[in-house]
């Protein structure tokens, strides 16, 4: 895949100093007009994330940023539920068949020893405006005895009468000499109801062996079926991206494709939390770099497969 670099929004653009906010982390865009874009993101008070927006256009080709709103602060913030008291993440967004809006969100807590951390589902309905209208009180999807350790980052789409979720199953967390380490992979979950998901734990993505993890997936949502993903592997700990292609009848439904070939510069700004939105005329990616969110997340567009 050919993704061509449209630009880079920082913390500074935005003006997320005057509310002593930083990061700008797992960027989740929908498109609000033509190459107009509201585009979600952790930012950190402290070292609580809280959901914040900013609105951006693109030009008419999508190949450069020509506008970038203000910040909208603190749209969703920890501490008022137990499951996410020490933080909350945007993850992805859904259109109900009934035009609703619906964020899927990602709540934190974290362990009695660093950097072990607990997350599970949240979801929010999202109003016209795109604020927050109501935060459902309970996780969509929590931990159970076979994923005791965290759910996180699920995208979703529909599913012939129902409901598909990719998301990051946490499995264990093992001793290492440089302290805990998390093990997780995507798994899959079906529903007739997005907000309660019947079957969990699917089989998702068959990774090679040198694959230490994969994280956040993302629909590309068009008839090409391939997701994104972020992974780890033995010889680098920081994320890239990569591919996930669709095959039909077989265990596991997409197989690990190869890292995306990028330039050096654009490589560095497209590592972590990938998020697809697919408007009439293009398919416009969202990411974070390898500081995964310190410096403001990057906006690409997909040219020639």
């Amino acid at each position: 895949m050919n993704w061509n670099l449209v630009g880079t929004v920082t913390p500074s653009d935005v003006g997320l100093s005057q509310y002593e906010l930083s990061w700008m982390q797992m960027p989740t865009a929908y498109e609000i007009g033509h190459s107009s874009f509201r585009v979600y993101f952790a930012s950190r008070h402290g070292e609580k994330p809280q959901i914040c927006s900013v609105d951006l256009t693109l030009d008419d080709n999508a190949n450069q940023i020509v506008q970038v709103s203000n910040v909208r602060a603190g749209l969703l913030k920890p501490g008022t539920r137990t499951w996410d008291v020490d933080g909350v993440y945007p993850s992805s967004l859904f259109t109900l068949p009934s035009g609703q809006k619906i964020l899927y969100t990602i709540g934190w807590v974290t362990g009695a020893v660093d950097p072990i951390f607990i997350s599970r589902i949240g979801a929010a309905y999202i109003d016209k405006n795109g604020f927050v209208e109501q935060y459902l009180e309970l996780p969509v999807l929590d931990l159970t005895k076979v994923e005791p350790f965290l759910v996180s980052s699920p995208t979703v789409r529909m599913n012939g009468l129902g409901y598909e979720m990719l998301y990051v199953s946490g499995e264990s967390w093992t001793a290492t000499k440089s302290g805990p380490r998390s093990e997780y992979t995507i798994r899959r979950a079906l529903s007739l109801d997005p907000f309660n998901w019947s079957e969990r734990n699917l089989p998702a993505v068959s990774k090679p062996i040198v694959i230490d993890h994969l994280a956040r997936p993302a629909f590309m949502h068009d008839q090409s079926d391939k997701i994104l993903m972020s992974f780890t592997s033995q010889d680098d700990p920081n994320y890239s991206l990569n591919a996930g292609l669709r095959v039909k009848g077989a265990e596991y439904p997409w197989v690990f494709a190869p890292p995306f070939e990028l330039s050096s510069e654009a490589g560095e700004k497209a590592r972590a939390y990938p998020n697809v939105v697919l408007t009439k005329s293009a398919r416009i990616l969202f990411v974070n770099g390898a500081d995964r969110g310190k410096q403001g997340f990057s906006i690409f567009n997909l040219g020639d497969e």
